[in-house]
């Protein structure tokens, strides 16, 4: 479930509703303005904490969601190094040696949260095991549809990914501070 950048997200889907919250006991520091999606009727929210959510993080998140009657999908952000794109035979760009990678930024998320947020011409591709790649990073690797990209693996090993789409940024970047 490859597609770029979120660690977790309130959005339309289904979830289990929690307790709700009487109060928030901390400050929480916005990182970024809220900014439309372009998806008429959707709003979404990402909660975003360094090395990973905590339980209670995570818990408040889906409390407030349950406050609002607002469904959630948790997904995961991390980097991968691409180390080659390759146009049928042709390599397009390869990084320099074994173990070297161009980092990318890369999202996760559940197929059915995705055509919530991002919309059906992005979950497409991706329930069909095929990643969507940004056009700002398309154009940076010279990358089109149908190439194939080798993603190294946190484990060291290469994962061999069709593009399936390559869409606009706005609609499948999340804002950064």
């Amino acid at each position: 479930m490859l597609a770029c950048c979120v660690l977790a997200t309130v959005v339309p889907g289904e979830a289990a509703a929690p307790d709700a919250i009487a109060a928030l006991s901390e400050a929480a520091d916005a990182l970024a303005f809220a900014q439309p999606l372009g998806v008429p009727g959707v709003d979404v929210v990402s909660v975003i904490q360094r090395s990973g959510l905590t339980s209670s993080v995570i818990n408040a998140t889906l409390s407030a969601a349950a406050v609002t009657n607002a469904p959630t999908a948790l997904g995961r952000g991390f980097q991968l190094g691409l180390r080659r794109v390759r146009r049928g035979p042709t390599v397009v760009q390869q990084s320099t040696g074994d173990g070297w990678g161009f980092p990318m930024a890369v999202t996760a998320l559940p197929v059915e949260a995705i055509g919530s947020i991002m919309g059906r011409d992005v979950s497409g591709p991706v329930a069909a095991g095929q990643l969507v790649m940004s056009a700002t990073s398309a154009a940076l690797r010279g990358a089109l549809a149908g190439d194939r990209v080798e993603l190294i693996t946190p484990g060291g090993w290469i994962a061999t990914y069709t593009i399936g789409l390559v869409a606009p940024d706005a609609q499948v970047v999340a804002p950064s501070s």
